[in-house]
C-alpha cells in the first residue's frame, strides 16, 4: 500500500510538472483520474479485508457428522504360496566367503607399500645445455624439410 502511495504521489508531481500552476485541460484530467484510481485503491482494500475475515470455528462433532463414512476395505484371500518363506540362500564357495570376510571386516586393515620410485641418474647443467642444443638443432632441421617440401 505504501508503494501504491508513492506511486501517486510522483504520479502527481510529474502531471504538475507538465501542466503547470495555471492548471488548465490537463490537470483536471490528472485530478480526475488520480481521484478514480484512489477510489479503485480503496475498493481493493475493502474487498481485501473481506477476504481476511476471521475463519468459522466449527465443533468437532459437526464436523463427524458432516463427514461419511468410510468405506469398508475388502480383504483379499491369501494363498499357501504366499505364506512360505523364501528359500534359503545357496552356499558359497570358500573364496566367496573369504573374500566377503575381507571386504567386510572391521579389523586392522594392511596397508599396502608403495614400490619407491626408481632412481634416476644426475644430469649434469653442462650435458642438459648440450642435450637442449641438439635438440633445437633437430627441430630446426626439421622445420626446414617441411617448408622446402
Amino acid at each position: 500500500m505504501k508503494f501504491l502511495a508513492f506511486n501517486l504521489v510522483v504520479v502527481a508531481a510529474l502531471v504538475y510538472l507538465v501542466a503547470g500552476e495555471k492548471g488548465g485541460a490537463v490537470s483536471t484530467h490528472a485530478v480526475k483520474a488520480v481521484t478514480e484510481v484512489n477510489q479503485f485503491a480503496r475498493d481493493a482494500v475493502t474487498a481485501g479485508k473481506e477476504l481476511m475475515s476471521p475463519p468459522v470455528v466449527v465443533a468437532a462433532k459437526q464436523l463427524q457428522d458432516l463427514a461419511p463414512a468410510p468405506a469398508p476395505v475388502p480383504r483379499l484371500p491369501v494363498t499357501q504360496a504366499e505364506l512360505t518363506p523364501p528359500p534359503a540362500v545357496p552356499s558359497l564357495s570358500p573364496e566367496v566367503k573369504k573374500r566377503r570376510d575381507e571386504v567386510l571386516s572391521t579389523g586392522p586393515v594392511a596397508i599396502a607399500q608403495p614400490k619407491p620410485a626408481p632412481v634416476r641418474a644426475v644430469v649434469v647443467n653442462d650435458d642438459r645445455r648440450q642435450q637442449l642444443l641438439k635438440l633445437a638443432e633437430q627441430m630446426e632441421l626439421f622445420h626446414v624439410e617441411a617448408v622446402s617440401r
